[in-house]
């Protein structure tokens, strides 16, 4: 018996007819929400506060010191700023990964999904006080069950001192806790 299940396909084992298969993203919809800042169709959406760097920028207190992992997106202040990939079409429900760099003292910072059947939005995550001095990129996950608009707001950036970073934006599989763009 154990030797016959060895020579049993993974996905012969796991091929239940009467379980519907599960639906993956899309292609298209990867490209446009897989974001990290070194390539990609997010390049073209950066609004004109966007910048992209994969060297420190700012001053010490609150500057972007350590990249995370090649590029990433930045804005400074004064003002506020909007990175808006577009449109989400998932099958069910994912998770949406990003990481962020904010060392400003009351800088606000939100993941905001409008879905399609709404004019209310709903706010995934959302920071207000901000690890001052901790000089780390803080990574975070939250999960999508509904079809929308995924919108980065960074507001209340004080001054020209003021600096956000943000990086490594994917859709993952909860099923998986893999990234479902990886084809």
């Amino acid at each position: 018996m154990r030797e016959s299940l060895k020579n049993i396909k993974y996905k012969e084992l796991y091929s239940v007819p009467h379980i519907p298969k599960l639906q993956n993203v899309t292609k298209s919809v990867c490209s446009a929400m897989k974001c990290d800042f070194d390539s990609g169709d997010c390049l073209k959406k950066l609004g004109k506060k966007w910048e992209t760097s994969d060297e420190p920028v700012g001053p010490k207190p609150t500057g972007i010191l350590k990249p995370l992992e090649g590029d990433f997106g930045y804005v400074h202040g004064p003002g506020d700023a909007m990175l808006s990939l577009g449109k989400l079409l998932i099958p069910r429900t994912y998770g949406l990964q990003f990481c962020y760099f904010s060392e400003s003292i009351g800088t606000e910072f939100e993941v905001i999904l409008r879905p399609d059947d709404s004019k209310e939005k709903l706010v995934l995550y959302n920071v207000t006080s901000v690890d001052r001095f901790s000089q780390e990129w803080k990574c975070k996950r939250v999960f999508l069950s509904v079809n929308g608009t995924i919108d980065f707001s960074v507001r209340n950036l004080r001054n020209k001192f003021s600096f956000f970073g943000l990086d490594q934006i994917d859709l993952f599989d909860p099923m998986t806790s893999m990234s479902a763009c990886d084809f």
